[in-house]
C-alpha cells in the first residue's frame, strides 16, 4: 500500500491538469479495501475527499479480500496510464538491503498486483546478497537463485563504480602526509564509495582546520591517528573502542601495512631513511606518544618520558580534531 501511495502522490503532483473523475473514485475505492489511518496525508490536491478517507480509517485491520484488492490496483494504475503515459516505470533502489523478509515480500507482492507490461520495475539490487537473503528465509537447500529469476525478465550487471574520491578534498604543501595515509587506508580497508564518502567527510574538517601539519611532530601524528579513529569508527567499532584504550595491537598492524605510516616512522628515527632499523626506532618514538595518551590504565598524572615533544592533552586533542572541535 505505501509503494501505492508513493506512485499515486507523485503522479498527482506531475500532471498539469485535474485528474478525471474516474481516476479519484477509483482510487477512493482503493483506501476502502484498507483500515488504515494516515493522518492527514495528502496524495494530490485534486484526489476529492481522500484525505478524508484516509483520517477516517481505523489502522488495524483489512477487511477486503486479496483479489479484490488486486483488482482495484489495477483499475487505478490502469487509469493513470491510459489518462496520461503509456508506460509507467518504477524505480526501487537498495532492495537488498530492506529486511530479508521484507525484500521478498515486496518482490512477491510486485509480480501478484503488477503483471500488467505497461508496468515496468526497475530494481537495483546487490543480487548475490539478496539470494543470500532468499537462502536465509526458506533454506540452504532452496533454490534461491531460480527463484530470484522469476521475478526478472532482464539483468543488467553494472561495472564497479570507481570510489577513489581524490579530489574531494584540498590539501595544502603540508599535509602530504595525512592526504596519502587517507588514500591507502582507503585502499587497505577496502571502502565502498558510500564508506569513502563518510571518510573523507568525517576528516574534511580537520585538514581544512590547519591542525594537521607535516614537519611539526605533534600535528604530524594528528595525521595518522584521526584518520585511524576515522576509519575505525566506519569500518570496526570495537576495534575503535580497543584503539582508544590503549589497545596497540591495532597501531602495529597499520604502521607495519600501510607503506606510508611506515615511511612516518622512519622520519622520526635519527637519519630518515626507509630502513627496518629506523622503522623501528622511529616506531618506538610513536608508540611512547601513544600508550602514554591513550592507555586508560596509566595514571594521567605520570610524567611523560617520551622523545617526540607533545601536550598533556594530546589525546583529547586528538579526539576534538576527530569530532570538528579544532
Amino acid at each position: 500500500m505505501s509503494l501505492i501511495l508513493i506512485i499515486t502522490k507523485v503522479f498527482g503532483g506531475y500532471c498539469d491538469t485535474k485528474l478525471s473523475s474516474s481516476f479519484s473514485e477509483k482510487m477512493t475505492e482503493l483506501l476502502d479495501c484498507f483500515s488504515f489511518s494516515m493522518g492527514k496525508f495528502q496524495i494530490g490536491t485534486n484526489l476529492v475527499g481522500v484525505k478524508d478517507k484516509f483520517a477516517a480509517k481505523d489502522i488495524l485491520s483489512a477487511v477486503k479480500t486479496e483479489d479484490e484488492v488486486r483488482d482495484k490496483v489495477k483499475e487505478v494504475f490502469k487509469t493513470v496510464i491510459e489518462e496520461n503515459v503509456e508506460k509507467l516505470v518504477v524505480f526501487i533502489d537498495e532492495l537488498d538491503r530492506c529486511r530479508p523478509t521484507y525484500a521478498i515480500e515486496m518482490l512477491e507482492r510486485i509480480k501478484h498486483y503488477f503483471d500488467d507490461d505497461r508496468i515496468i520495475f526497475v530494481a537495483s539490487i546487490n543480487k548475490e546478497q539478496l539470494i543470500h537473503s532468499i537462502s536465509k528465509c526458506y533454506g540452504m537447500n532452496f533454490d534461491s537463485t531460480g527463484y530470484l529469476d522469476k521475478f526478472f525478465d532482464r539483468n543488467v550487471y553494472l561495472p564497479k563504480i570507481n570510489s577513489n574520491l581524490d579530489n574531494i578534498l584540498s590539501f595544502t604543501n603540508e599535509q602530504y602526509y595525512i592526504e596519502n595515509i587517507m588514500k591507502q587506508l582507503s585502499e587497505y580497508y577496502q571502502l565502498t564509495l558510500r564508506e569513502n564518502l563518510r571518510f573523507y567527510d568525517s576528516v574534511s574538517h580537520a585538514v581544512e582546520s590547519g591542525s594537521i601539519k607535516d614537519h611539526e611532530a605533534e600535528k604530524t601524528l594528528f595525521s595518522a591517528f584521526v584518520p585511524i579513529i576515522a576509519i575505525l569508527t566506519i569500518k570496526d567499532e570495537i576495534k575503535k573502542r580497543k584503539f582508544l584504550e590503549g589497545d596497540s595491537s591495532i597501531l602495529d598492524e597499520l604502521f607495519q601495512n600501510i607503506p606510508i605510516l611506515y615511511t612516518m616512522a622512519c622520519q622520526f628515527a635519527e637519519f630518515g631513511n626507509n630502513s627496518e632499523e629506523n622503522f623501528k626506532t622511529g616506531y618506538e618514538k610513536i608508540k611512547e606518544v601513544y600508550e602514554h595518551t591513550f592507555n586508560i590504565n596509566i595514571d594521567g598524572k605520570r610524567y611523560y618520558k617520551g622523545r617526540i615533544r607533545i601536550h598533556n592533552n594530546f589525546k583529547e586533542k586528538c579526539l576534538k580534531i576527530c569530532n570538528g572541535f579544532l
